[in-house]
């Protein structure tokens, strides 16, 4: 692609070999336990690849959907909302940025990452 667009090089070689192994949707899930199954799926996945970490998160994130997707679309506006109220961030229209994430603390909590 072009501009902001751009695919990191070799992201495409990743997608085809990740959904050659058919890798699970994350829909829902009733129990958190079931979204750990999930995490544990994926990391799977990615070590039978030997997939770098620089693609590990959009390889996931791509096969989140539903409700998850939703979840995780309305989460992300939150903690973006905050950042940017709090003066941590703010919004720009240039055509490059970084992939933005979430990591489980150790207490369980999610916190906000900025993929660069």
């Amino acid at each position: 692609g072009a501009g902001g667009d751009a695919i990191p090089h070799g992201i495409h070689v990743w997608i085809e070999r990740f959904t050659k192994l058919k890798p699970l949707a994350f829909r829902s899930a009733a129990t958190p336990a079931e979204a750990e199954d999930w995490i544990t799926h994926m990391e799977k996945l990615f070590q039978v690849l030997g997939c770098p970490d620089s693609f590990k998160t959009r390889l996931a994130a791509f096969k989140i959907e539903g409700d998850a997707l939703s979840w995780w679309k309305a989460h992300l506006r939150t903690q973006l909302q905050e950042m940017l109220e709090n003066g941590f961030i703010r919004p720009t229209v240039l055509p490059w940025g970084a992939p933005v994430l979430f990591v489980k603390k150790k207490d369980g909590s999610m916190r906000l990452c900025i993929d660069y």
